[in-house]
């Protein structure tokens, strides 16, 4: 226990470590890297779009930052999104500056990414920045986005600020995912950004922002943007200084954080790709198909990470998506025509070996539900088929990770077997509960995201039956054909 515990917390400091720690310290380098570019950006070539509504009781921060500026921008334009409270008046009376306008969406238009593009429009400057309405900043703060070299879009810090004693937490949750997207960007790139702070080329925006992609969606469009900024190849930084940061307050009520934190997890939905490897997950009846179950749920989550380290492995045609004409192009029958069985597995080598883009998308919200095995001869057959279709396929990859795994399974069958000899029970109880710990740690978070736990207990059941299964299924693999629907697997 003391081993496993010790080689967990050196595993999770070596990869924190990595991510917060030296991604640090290489994107300040970078930061320091951009000061140094001989081109800058003016303050004058900016133009900041603040899109707002209902806002009466959240703009005095902004408008008291606004009027405090050591260096303005070209102008700043407030899109009002057909509010029905005080704020166009708030607005005029407060702000003392002359280079800003208001404008108002038309009817039909709503929304902050149809408010920014209406906008957008009419943009004459180099830069857009775009802020939210509640935000604040000190007054150097134009001064030192002009500090900025040049490039197409710059991420910048949106700090909330915590007012009571239990808001801190609210804002420790976006300060840890921040710290990661800041070590993230020193060691490749960011992974989100926030339309609170956001600096981009206007030029570059009207090439590539492609708003019908996500449309749909209701919030902000701030990563869809970086999404298009980074598929364009456009040169995306991050800067995390203080001085180029704006605050807000934080969420006001536990149901407001909830309701934030499930938008900004809402974003992540499907962009464009040749290929979504879809969840299909299978839902037991009766408690002994909690085990057929679990199995493939420990296979899926296997497959999903090695799709967030590498690419996926495996797909389930219960539930795949893919472009039409993309697989009219790129599938290739002839090579599995033998084969009864689905396809799914195929064509995913058909559009890997072709360099299509496939993604594979885990949320529970894109997932379709499917009955276990209703017999243990059934759940014996699929197992049987799917090991079939893995040999067939010929994926390097994936067969030196079958030889990885069936290392670790006669290595840990050895030590069951030899402490079982040697009649020392303790050690025989000890390597189940270190091996049902590890696997229950593990695969939590997979488990949890399909909300699949009333399976999730039975794993170290499953830990002790799983010998046994696997002894079975090595056994078949050479005495049993099995059958799909009745009939023959492979064709005569």
């Amino acid at each position: 226990m003391m081993i496993a515990t010790l080689i967990f917390f050196v595993v999770y400091v070596i990869v924190i470590g990595i991510i917060v720690s030296v991604g640090f310290v290489k994107q300040r380098s970078k930061e320091n890297q951009y000061g140094k570019d001989e081109s800058k950006i003016e303050a004058s070539e900016i133009t900041v779009l603040i899109p707002f509504r209902n806002e009466e009781h959240r703009l005095d921060g902004l408008l008291d930052s606004i009027s405090d500026l050591k260096e303005q921008p070209n102008k700043f334009i407030f899109i009002n999104d057909h509010s029905d409270d005080a704020s166009v008046r708030v607005i005029r009376d407060r702000l003392t500056i002359e280079n800003y306008s208001l404008i108002d969406l038309p009817e039909g238009i709503t929304g902050k990414k149809r408010a920014l593009r209406f906008a957008s429009d009419i943009i004459e400057t180099k830069y857009t920045l775009t802020i939210d309405a509640d935000v604040e900043f000190n007054s150097s703060y134009l001064s030192a986005l002009a500090q900025l070299g040049d490039a197409d879009m710059y991420v910048l810090p949106a700090v909330m600020i915590s007012k009571k004693w239990h808001e801190h937490f609210y804002e420790i949750d976006l300060l840890l995912v921040t710290a990661a997207n800041v070590g993230l960007s020193g060691l490749a790139r960011p992974i989100m950004a926030s339309g609170a702070n956001l600096l981009y080329k206007t030029e570059t925006f009207r090439k590539v922002d492609n708003l019908e992609s996500h449309i749909n969606m209701a919030s902000g469009d701030d990563t869809y943007l970086l999404r298009d900024f980074r598929e364009n190849n456009k040169d995306t930084r991050l800067h995390s200084s203080r001085d180029c940061s704006v605050t807000t307050e934080t969420p006001q009520s536990f149901r407001e954080f909830i309701d934030q934190r499930l938008r900004w997890i809402g974003k992540a939905q499907l962009g464009d790709a040749d290929m979504y490897v879809l969840p299909a997950v299978m839902i037991s009846k009766k408690w002994h198909e909690h085990f057929y179950e679990i199995d493939l749920l420990l296979v899926t989550a296997a497959n999903v990470g090695l799709s967030g380290l590498a690419r996926p492995i495996m797909a389930s045609g219960a539930n795949l998506l893919y472009k039409t004409e993309t697989f009219r192009k790129v599938d290739n029958l002839e090579s599995h025509i033998n084969m009864a069985s689905g396809d799914d597995t195929y064509l995913l080598r058909d559009f890997r070996e072709n360099n299509k883009d496939t993604r594979l998308h885990s949320s529970r919200d894109c997932s379709v539900t499917t009955e276990t095995p209703q017999s243990f001869r059934e759940f014996i057959d699929q197992r049987l088929r799917w090991i079939g279709k893995t040999g067939d396929i010929k994926d390097h990859f994936s067969t030196t990770l079958a030889v990885v795994q069936a290392v670790f399974t006669i290595g840990f069958f050895g030590l069951l077997l030899w402490s079982i000899i040697e009649g020392n029970w303790k050690i025989t109880a000890l390597l189940f509960g270190l091996k049902s710990i590890t696997d229950l740690f593990l695969f939590f978070p997979y488990f949890n995201r399909v909300k699949r736990l009333q399976s999730w207990v039975f794993i170290p059941i499953y830990e002790i039956l799983f010998p046994i299964y696997t002894l079975l299924i090595l056994v078949l693999l050479f005495t049993y054909k099995p059958k799909w629907k009745g009939r023959k697997i492979y064709a005569d």
